[in-house]
């Protein structure tokens, strides 16, 4: 569910402009994608040919209650999302009661100026006139309700599902337990993305956080029931060596959301969810270690066959490793899984 949010834009004599969004830049290139939807927005004033306005005189202010208060909490990934479209209402307001107006007054001015900085500045100079008492609206507030834009204001929230595909390719060492992640490929529904640069970016981002939680940062407690993850040393965040040594990351095409802003969808928390092919893949990769000792030690156990009896029933190596593999896949995770196992075994195994 996207949430509401409003946004402030102010036009400024010298051509600048400065775009106070609602949400809190925090890494997840919400300002970025805030400052791309005003430049989109704001030179549809400008002659098709100069189009867009060049993004230096566009700056995105960090926020402040002051300026714009009660702008509700960034959550869910969707901040981004409605901040852009309060942006686009207001830049909107601009560009229909002064920009355009100014523009086409200006008409033959604005065909002879040979680069979008020169016309829009123009443009800029013309609505702000008379500079001691400019008469036309050169700030524009908008709230984005957070409801559909195909159905009547506030009747039903904008809300949809958003997709993924991923596939993963890891390595184990049957003697040490050390495991790797080779490859990650990612397939991202991100609709007509906003920016495609940042979603990507986020992708890999939520993907590789989420490879912590599943891979390394074990929450553990002594015996009188105290944390023992009181800092780094014993409570392992990924680290550059734990992100796959290739990463694709692909955005599904041809796939606009009906219903988004700008027909866009989300991006941030959902590609965490991917990092799941990363635990089938140790789950495949650990089969595949246990099923090849146990042919080796001839016991007949048959990767997929019934095999080993468990609680009076039978069950396969696969099923085995279903049932005893448990996240996060540390080393010692993946030894005890395997079983205790000597080089000198496996050497002699495999001479028999």
């Amino acid at each position: 569910m996207v949430g509401p949010k409003p946004a402030l834009v102010t036009l400024y004599p010298d051509g600048s402009v400065l775009v106070t969004a609602g949400g809190t830049e925090m890494g997840q290139g919400l300002f970025t994608k805030a400052k791309q939807v005003a430049l989109h927005e704001l030179s549809k004033c400008l002659p098709e040919g100069q189009r867009p306005m060049p993004a230096h005189l566009v700056e995105v202010a960090d926020n402040n209650t002051s300026a714009l208060p009660n702008t509700g909490m960034d959550a869910g990934s969707t901040t981004a999302e409605g901040a852009c479209e309060s942006v686009r209402l207001a830049c909107q307001q601009l560009v229909q009661n002064t920009l355009v107006p100014t523009a086409a007054d200006l008409q033959e001015e604005v065909q002879n100026q040979n680069s979008a900085e020169a016309t829009w500045k123009a443009i800029m100079k013309a609505a702000s006139s008379p500079m001691a008492f400019p008469n036309k609206q050169l700030t524009a507030y908008a709230l984005f309700d957070g409801s559909r834009q195909d159905k009547p204001a506030g009747e039903e929230k904008l809300m949809y599902s958003s997709f993924g595909a991923s596939c993963s390719e890891v390595e184990i060492n049957m003697l040490t337990g050390e495991r790797r992640v080779l490859r990650a490929d990612i397939m991202l529904d991100a609709g007509n993305s906003l920016s495609p640069a940042i979603d990507a970016g986020q992708a890999e981002g939520g993907f590789v956080y989420a490879l912590g939680m599943l891979l390394q940062e074990d929450v553990t407690y002594d015996a009188k029931g105290q944390p023992e993850f009181d800092s780094t040393w014993n409570y392992k965040i990924p680290s550059a060596a734990c992100v796959p040594r290739e990463m694709i990351i692909r955005m599904l095409e041809n796939s606009p959301n009906k219903v988004g802003i700008m027909t866009s969808k989300s991006t941030g928390e959902p590609p965490l969810l991917a990092s799941v092919s990363v635990i089938t893949a140790f789950q495949a990769a650990i089969t595949a270690a246990k099923q090849g000792l146990t042919d080796l030690q001839g016991s007949g156990l048959k990767y997929g066959a019934e095999s080993a009896h468990t609680n009076g029933g039978t069950e396969s190596v696969r099923e085995q490793v279903l049932r005893q593999l448990e996240a996060p896949v540390t080393v010692k995770e993946v030894k005890r899984v395997i079983g205790d196992l000597h080089l000198s075994q496996l050497l002699l195994a495999h001479q028999q």
